[in-house]
């Protein structure tokens, strides 16, 4: 059993495990950065969550990885089994009831982070559509690590997100 960890900075600066590849991905975000110490709380959560993490009686092999002090896609590895319905909805609500007893809110799907002179900053997602396409973002509608690795910082143009901003090939 890979041991749970978590890092920061991007997607290519992890460990490469066997499963990682194809583990399902899953993103939380805030629309401002976590300042260090809310950064150490979350690393805390996450050392005594991952642990406890099941799905089906199992437990479930996963990474974090927090980018822009903003971003936190959590990979899930799912070789032997999907991961269950359960388990998802048990790693939301426990994020989201860490963020609340932190005082953060988590961003609804309607932002979308953009990278711009290698800072963060957000745009709702109607705002986008009208962008330059050669804008770099971070896709959070990957559903694969190697889908989130492939589009980290590329632009709009070549990512999933193009087609649901209905943009141009």
């Amino acid at each position: 059993m890979t041991s749970k960890i978590f890092f920061e900075g991007t997607p290519n600066n992890v460990p490469t495990y066997p499963w990682l590849p194809q583990a399902a991905v899953f993103f939380f975000s805030w629309l401002n950065p976590l300042h260090p110490h809310e950064i150490q709380n979350l690393k805390n959560f996450l050392s005594s969550f991952f642990p406890s993490w099941h799905s089906h009686g199992r437990p479930i092999q996963a990474i974090g990885l927090l980018s822009f002090r903003s971003i936190l896609a959590v990979g899930v590895d799912e070789t032997t089994e999907p991961i269950s319905g359960c388990a998802k909805d048990t790693l939301y609500r426990n994020l989201q009831n860490w963020s609340s007893d932190q005082g953060l809110n988590l961003a609804d799907r309607g932002w979308i982070p953009i990278i711009s002179f290698e800072e963060l900053r957000w745009a709702r997602f109607d705002q986008v559509r009208q962008m330059d396409p050669n804008l770099p973002i971070v896709d959070l509608s990957c559903e694969r690590w190697s889908q989130y690795v492939d589009t980290f910082a590329q632009p709009i143009s070549r990512t999933r997100l193009r087609f649901l901003l209905k943009q141009p090939v």
